[in-house]
């Protein structure tokens, strides 16, 4: 993911230079073009296999990264799942959950996915997206459930297997309601047009 978030802020080629040259002057240019970005050096094949065979879930290993080189192993923190897709597999919470003993709060507005939370993690993932007011919209499944979203206007070369509505909130006052006034770690991973 951070991969894909680089590539789409730097211009063209400027990733494939990163990859093939690693050096000081490429690294300083990644750095001035996103404040903020951290380079892991000696981050080889080696260490990726040693992550891939370890208990970390994400996708391309946010888990791991956040666990290691921002929250340092931190027990007993607090997530919301923004987007939560899957419970486990590629989700960017569960390590947390499951091995730093975390707590939080879950969005996922699929029907089926969410009634594989509720089966499956001890956070509570609530039905409903979230939005700049209060009210409801159109919700598009796909037969790839990792495309769903609100929108039916992006081709992401699946069929539609069904549409339904799906209660939209303002997350302050799902936060408010709920008394949560502090957040370590918030995983949104929506589509483009959401």
């Amino acid at each position: 993911m951070l991969k894909q978030i680089i590539k789409t802020i730097l211009p063209a080629g400027t990733w494939e230079k990163l990859k093939e040259r690693k050096n000081n002057f490429v690294i300083s240019q990644v750095c001035r073009l996103a404040p903020g970005f951290i380079f892991l050096d000696g981050w080889d094949k080696r260490k990726k296999y040693i992550v891939e065979q370890s208990e970390y879930f994400s996708q391309a290993n946010q888990d791991h990264f956040l666990d290691n080189f921002i929250f340092d192993r931190k027990q007993n923190g607090f997530f919301l799942d923004i987007g939560g897709n899957a419970p486990i597999k590629i989700n960017n919470t569960y390590f947390f959950e499951k091995y730093r003993n975390w707590n939080g709060l879950a969005f996922e507005p699929m029907s089926e996915l969410n009634s594989k939370w509720k089966l499956s993690r001890k956070t509570e993932c609530l039905q409903v997206a979230l939005g700049d007011e209060n009210s409801q919209v159109e919700f598009c499944q796909y037969e790839n459930d990792y495309m769903s979203g609100f929108s039916d206007d992006v081709d992401y070369n699946g069929k539609i297997k069904k549409t339904y509505k799906v209660q939209v909130k303002k997350l302050s006052d799902v936060l408010a309601e709920r008394k949560i006034f502090h957040v370590d770690f918030m995983s949104l991973d929506v589509e483009f047009p959401d």
